[in-house]
């Protein structure tokens, strides 16, 4: 998630308690972008408000010249998509192999 924001409509944030200035502090998509690369993976089986929040990460970090790649993992959410990490043929692997080159 990398907006706070929605989830202070929810339940959960009974137990978070998130305030206006922690969701401003802590959503990636309400900060200025990091000149450091991101790569960002998300699941195209996830909800269409997280996938949403995760290219439009991506846009707005691309738009300020900051450098990363969009990976979508096909089938995945965000409970499965840690398998793609234990696999050694897993996306994730394959991807952060070649992050670090």
């Amino acid at each position: 998630m990398y907006d706070l924001a929605p989830i202070r409509d929810t339940g959960l944030n009974n137990a978070l308690k998130l305030t206006s200035a922690e969701v401003a502090a802590l959503s990636p998509l309400r900060l200025p972008a990091v000149h450091k690369r991101l790569d960002i993976a998300y699941g195209t089986a996830e909800l269409p408000a997280q996938v949403f929040d995760s290219i439009k990460l991506h846009e707005m970090r691309a738009a300020a010249g900051a450098p990363g790649k969009l990976f979508p993992i096909e089938g995945a959410d965000h409970f499965s998509i840690l398998s793609e990490l234990r696999r050694p043929d897993g996306a994730l692997v394959d991807i952060a192999r070649k992050l670090v080159g």
